[in-house]
């Protein structure tokens, strides 16, 4: 049985370790701490237990690194459901700012547009 090795230049190790200690998402914090542990050796399954994650999760992690380098880490845009909210107002004919729908509390106020039927 053959081991996945990891090999990582200084440059990439200091950035990863960045991205661990300093990451903005906790999500991002674990993915570079997988790609860390491997690095320092460990198995699939020592590191899915660690980062309390599968083992098919820190293969896939593995593999978007080597194709992506570090920017495959970050979550995808796009990724995940839209807000409730920006969903019913936007059935409603009410749009919202692009800072309200990600999340910003001080941009909840609506811009109304109303619409016109032909």
């Amino acid at each position: 049985m053959k081991i996945r090795q990891v090999e990582l230049t200084d440059v990439e190790r200091k950035a990863l370790d960045h991205g661990y200690k300093h990451g903005k998402t906790a999500s991002y914090r674990k993915r570079c701490h997988i790609i860390l542990l491997k690095s320092d050796g460990r198995i699939a399954k020592d590191i899915a237990q660690i980062t309390d994650t599968n083992i098919q999760s820190v293969y896939n992690w593995l593999n978007r690194y080597d194709a992506e380098g570090i920017q495959g880490l970050q979550t995808k845009a796009g990724q995940g459901r839209p807000r409730a909210i920006a969903l019913q107002k936007a059935k409603e004919g009410v749009k919202y700012s692009n800072r309200a729908i990600k999340g910003d509390y001080y941009a909840q106020r609506p811009k109304r547009v109303f619409c016109q039927t032909q």
